[in-house]
């Protein structure tokens, strides 16, 4: 006999309380983490304000960050730490962007790691997702990706300066990225 699990669409999710905890919907499963940490949330500001000023910079389209959900499928509702829609690609509109962004960042915790470098990285290729940086507080390091025929290729970089692969004039210096981060004990990362 097969056990059939019940897959959830992107109406359920909707419908679930907002309690401050995160849910995603992947490949049909609700999935619910703690909110993320101040560390966490310090990177994320970083990142999503020197992506936010390029981006807008050149009116190349707009940077959305978490809790801003991004809808890949009926059975795929994400809220990646940040991300970039060019102004062709993906529908905006009030309750989030349906579609694929171009570009993802995704800040690791405790909690979210095995999602982010596993079921949610195979998804963002899935879906298209031509670049996927994985940003770990904790080692003070980026796992830059691009989009190959099968899934994710690592991005090449030297020294501190990480450049984009989708938006070739955005680059990060991770010395810049990760100063005076506090990563107290006990803190999630």
């Amino acid at each position: 006999m097969t056990n059939k699990r019940e897959l959830y669409l992107v109406e359920h999710l909707k419908r679930l309380p907002d309690d401050g905890t995160v849910f995603e919907l992947l490949s049909g499963e609700i999935i619910g983490r703690e909110a993320p940490s101040e560390t966490h949330a310090k990177v994320v500001d970083r990142l999503a304000d020197a992506l936010t000023q390029h981006v807008d910079e050149s009116d190349l389209g707009a940077v959305f960050r978490m809790p801003w959900p991004v809808e890949l499928s009926k059975y795929d509702l994400v809220k990646p730490d940040i991300y970039f829609v060019a102004w062709k690609d993906g529908v905006m509109e009030v309750d989030g962007v349906r579609g694929t962004p171009e570009f993802v960042i995704e800040v690791l915790s405790p909690e979210s790691s095995p999602f982010d470098l596993g079921e949610k990285k195979r998804l963002y290729a899935w879906a298209g997702v031509f670049e996927y940086w994985v940003v770990d507080p904790e080692s003070k390091s980026i796992q830059p990706m691009k989009k190959v025929t099968q899934g994710y290729q690592l991005i090449e970089f030297e020294g501190s300066r990480l450049q984009s692969y989708v938006l070739p004039d955005f680059a990060i210096d991770l010395q810049w990225l990760f100063a005076e981060l506090d990563l107290g004990v006990g803190e999630g990362r």
